[in-house]
């Protein structure tokens, strides 16, 4: 059985809008946490790694209190920061996910993984999926 990982990339220092997904929505949770809640209805704990930088102390906070695993790495290469997590976790496949993107729907990603498993392919993009759904 491969084993799957949901990276999220997560970091607070872009210059366009700092600590945006520690923002709240309705005053309730941050931009990260309801990504992270709506991945724990579809997905185990176990599967979703938040790949940060040492930068990041708030995003420490909340994988912590939500217990979830935490990969620190690169501050400038998110490229990199994917690539060391997958191999730090083993991972034979990844899902790479951006935690400024909150309402991705997990029924998606689990449509993508599906898919991808059935043509044994090396990647997919939601892109690709929609366009190969609405031809066929």
């Amino acid at each position: 059985m491969k084993k799957i990982g949901i990276i999220i990339q997560a970091r607070c220092n872009s210059k366009r809008f700092p600590n945006k997904i520690l923002k709240k929505i309705n005053n309730k949770e941050t931009i990260l946490e309801f990504q992270i809640n709506r991945l724990l209805k579809s997905f185990q704990k176990e599967n979703i790694i938040v790949a940060t930088t040492k930068k990041s102390k708030k995003i420490f906070e909340i994988i912590k209190k939500k217990k979830l695993i935490l990969f620190v790495g690169s501050e400038n290469n998110v490229i990199k920061r994917y690539l060391d997590a997958s191999k730090k976790f083993n991972l034979d496949i990844v899902v790479r996910l951006t935690s400024d993107c909150p309402l991705i729907d997990p029924r998606i990603i689990k449509n993508m993984l599906n898919y991808f498993k059935k043509k044994n392919i090396d990647s997919v993009s939601y892109t690709h999926l929609r366009a190969h759904e609405t031809r066929g």
